[in-house]
């Protein structure tokens, strides 16, 4: 039902801020590497929550937790079996096992709090309070928190002076992943609570992905921005925002935004990720469909294809490869479950469209997706707004 001023000031209750500081937790990205601040705190969260794991929940669930304890098993059989065991597959296994936690605390959550979606948005809010002006102030003083590792400083075999925002990602694709991840409940929060504020990140957020120079995070943008224009009947407004980018952008610098250059040079194509593709591919056929294990891939590539870059830069072909025909038929099998029947609350919660709409392209921005935390915490909560019913109050 539709969500009005006067619940909007809902008060939240302490399940409600344990989900906002989890959200926000991932500010830190990459830092701490295996004591990174997410895992830390769901951790120490699930120590006070597991007990609140109700049958019922465990019963609605059971199918996504049953897929992370097999997840978890399939990697104990490639530290016995597999070729290229080393201690990144048994880091793959605790870090299933910390996932594993992360996806429960946000189940638990969700029975709890006073308002899932809500909550959830409030943590991405506080998320881009402390992010964009970080995120500028490195734009501006090309200085960065930590180690970076940097792709693409070259296009079209001509060198540039990359300048760019990673924050504490260590890498600005995962950076640009997680901005991704969060545009499609900005622009819902905007549908549903008629609140316009959102506005500012989403500016930030399209400003962070041209000079990072991802080119599926502008597209995704684009797409997602014509639907909300629909969706909130606003489609008038193409007439008056045209015409502003049409006298505007020739008034910008665009050779110091990287992303035009690389729509110039490479069109919407990278032909290395997609023959990466055809080495994930070889790589399942070559493990008899079982996966070569976790982890595994960059030590394929460096034995059979030594000219590439060890990283899949796909989520479905980095599981194909690396964990094989079943798990990820019970993946695709989990999208389905998240996704299914997007059209029938689409008025009314439309985080699910917006999420559908960007998922194809969130997949493929980043080189690693696993053994990361922000791609469950994603597909977590697409998972629970899809099956639970929000409680909202009707006007």
């Amino acid at each position: 039902m539709r969500i009005t001023r006067s619940n909007y000031f809902q008060k939240l209750n302490r399940f409600d801020i344990y989900l906002m500081l989890l959200i926000f937790s991932q500010i830190l990205g990459a830092y701490g590497g295996f004591f990174q601040i997410t895992r830390v705190f769901s951790l120490i969260l699930f120590s006070f929550l597991f007990h609140s794991l109700s049958i019922k929940n465990f019963r609605t669930f059971r199918f996504y937790i049953y897929f992370h304890i097999v997840f978890i098993i399939y990697s104990m059989f490639f530290l016995v079996f597999g070729k290229y065991v080393e201690t990144k597959t048994l880091l793959a296994i605790v870090y299933g096992i910390i996932n594993i936690t992360i996806c429960l605390n946000l189940i638990i959550l969700s029975s709890k709090c006073n308002d899932f979606f809500k909550s959830v948005c409030l943590g991405i809010f506080l998320f881009l309070i402390v992010a964009i002006p970080l995120s500028f102030w490195e734009i501006q003083t090309n200085v960065h928190f930590i180690t970076v590792i940097v792709d693409g400083t070259q296009v079209g075999g001509t060198d540039i002076l990359r300048i760019y925002t990673s924050l504490f990602f260590g890498n600005y694709n995962n950076y640009n992943m997680v901005l991704m991840m969060m545009t499609p409940f900005l622009f819902s929060y905007m549908l549903l609570y008629k609140k316009w504020f959102p506005l500012i990140f989403l500016a930030a957020i399209l400003y962070i992905f041209s000079v990072n120079g991802t080119r599926s995070g502008v597209i995704m943008f684009l797409i997602q921005l014509l639907l909300f224009l629909i969706l909130s009947k606003k489609i008038k407004f193409l007439f008056f925002v045209i015409p502003i980018l049409f006298f505007y952008i020739p008034t910008i610098d665009l050779d110091s935004l990287i992303i035009f250059k690389r729509f110039e040079v490479l069109g919407v194509e990278d032909k290395e990720r997609s023959d990466l593709i055809g080495i994930s591919i070889q790589a399942f056929l070559d493990s008899y469909f079982l996966g070569i294990g976790p982890n595994a891939f960059s030590n394929y590539v460096a034995e059979k294809f030594p000219n590439y870059i060890g990283a899949n830069h796909n989520l479905l072909s980095e599981i194909l490869s690396q964990y094989g025909l079943f798990i990820f038929l019970y993946f695709v099998y989990i999208l389905i479950r998240t996704f299914r029947k997007f059209y029938a609350n689409i008025r009314y919660n439309p985080v699910i469209v917006f999420s559908l709409i960007g998922f194809p392209f969130v997949i493929v921005v980043n080189s690693s997706y696993l053994l990361g935390v922000n791609i469950w915490i994603f597909l977590t909560v697409l998972l629970i707004i899809n099956i639970r019913k929000l409680k909202h109050t009707s006007k």
